[in-house]
């Protein structure tokens, strides 16, 4: 388990994706806008302070923006080009295999309203003119928001994933499991620790129904509990770092990598992992990975433990706040 988790933590440093060049981003957005006719521009096109920038949710509802659906094929390659530019090799396709699962609940459940296609772009601000814009990509278990600042992508939070189902029971899929590591190293890793270790990380024998921040605009910590990141034994603290480079490995490549030495430099002993529910395969649990500045979630509780939910929230730095407020003392307006 050690040489896995050291494994998952080299991903982080070399095998992500090449990151996107400072112009690259913007020029792909701005090449998309223009494809818009003036009906498509209006539903995609909002103020960098609009309140909707901050409106994000993860389930299966009608929302603002311009989905994929009322694009053309070149526009939408446009878009999808747009969404390849915000991640990493491996979120890129994580996001479209979520995207696929859509199909697989259309065909399991018999339900006809179940569309790929209903997944929305929105853009905050002006990507030709503005130091700071925003852009966000969303659908059923899918909301990405993206934050660029002088023309490079600065911050991508909040970031929800989901799986549902989260193993394929049957079907072209089946076995298919689209957050399958996000799940199996988190349950390696509390099984790893010793009784007494699970004392402290184990916070509740039951799960919790959903991740508890939901989709808040903003949080802030949750309650101080788990083992702390002090309190593991070498194998253990990479099975944890292994996990976080899960999460940290959806972003380009310089980010990822930015976001992972500020975790290693900043307070790395105060990071804490709490557990919740049980720890056998196929049964209802919760976790979180919560550091001084960030928090990681995860749930599988729904359809009896087949249906993931997870988050990477940052306390001051979603929908870029900090870059904003940085931004702000530099200029004063």
């Amino acid at each position: 388990m050690l040489h896995r988790a050291i494994f998952l933590l080299s991903l982080t440093l070399t095998h992500i994706s090449l990151s996107v060049t400072a112009s690259e981003l913007t020029n792909n957005t701005v090449n998309f806008v223009n494809s818009l006719d003036p009906q498509q521009a209006s539903l995609v096109l909002f103020k960098f302070k609009d309140e909707e920038r901050f409106n994000w949710k993860f389930v299966p509802t009608a929302r603002k923006g311009l989905p994929l659906k009322e694009l053309n094929a070149q526009q939408k390659q446009l878009a999808i080009i747009v969404l390849k530019s915000s991640l990493s090799e491996q979120g890129f396709n994580k996001a479209t295999s979520i995207i696929d699962l859509e199909e697989v609940l259309k065909v399991l459940n018999n339900e006809a309203y179940r569309d790929t296609e209903l997944y929305y772009l929105s853009i905050f601000g002006q990507p030709q003119n503005d130091n700071i814009w925003a852009w966000r990509f969303e659908g059923h278990h899918l909301s990405l928001n993206f934050t660029v600042e002088q023309g490079k992508l600065a911050a991508v939070t909040p970031n929800f994933w989901g799986a549902n189902p989260a193993n394929v029971p049957s079907g072209d899929k089946q076995g298919l499991r689209v957050l399958k590591l996000e799940e199996d190293l988190a349950r390696e890793l509390i099984n790893n620790l010793s009784a007494e270790q699970q004392k402290q990380a184990i916070i509740s024998n039951k799960a919790y129904r959903d991740i508890l921040t939901r989709n808040q605009q903003q949080v802030s910590p949750l309650a101080n509990k788990g083992i702390l990141f002090s309190a593991l034994n070498s194998e253990q603290k990479a099975q944890l770092l292994g996990i976080i480079s899960v999460y940290l490995n959806n972003m380009p490549k310089d980010l990822a990598q930015s976001r992972y030495q500020q975790i290693q430099s900043h307070s790395i002993n105060n990071l804490q992992f709490a557990w919740a529910g049980s720890i056998k395969v196929n049964q209802k649990h919760y976790y979180r990975i919560q550091g001084d500045s960030f928090l990681i979630e995860y749930d599988n509780v729904q359809n009896n433990g087949n249906h993931i939910h997870t988050v990477w929230r940052d306390f001051k730095g979603d929908f870029g706040r900090d870059l904003l407020q940085e931004h702000h003392t530099k200029h004063k307006h």
